[in-house]
């Protein structure tokens, strides 16, 4: 993982043409079990360093900036946001 956010895309090696760009975010930030019942106390300090609205500011940035590439565009983040389980953000963010 080269940062926190980054973008990858895959580009058709003869063409050129970008098939489809990936966006991904450190989702850590979305999930309340982790502020709840933090593993440690350097984990607690950590998460509390990571700010979510960074995070959304930065995914929106990139999303209006790679909206004219061609190809599919995905955002990918470790954490389901919504899962069988219910749900595991700390907030209800869902768009």
């Amino acid at each position: 993982m080269p940062d926190r956010n980054y973008v990858s895309r895959v580009v058709d090696a003869q063409t050129g043409e970008t098939l489809a760009t990936f966006v991904h975010i450190d989702t850590t930030p979305e999930v309340g079990m982790y502020f709840d019942k933090p593993e440690s106390p350097t984990m607690e300090r950590n998460l509390r360093q990571l700010s979510d609205s960074n995070t959304l500011r930065w995914l929106n940035t990139t999303l209006a900036r790679v909206t004219n590439n061609a190809g599919y565009k995905f955002v990918v983040g470790h954490h389901p946001v919504v899962s069988v389980h219910g749900s595991e953000t700390k907030k209800s963010q869902v768009c």
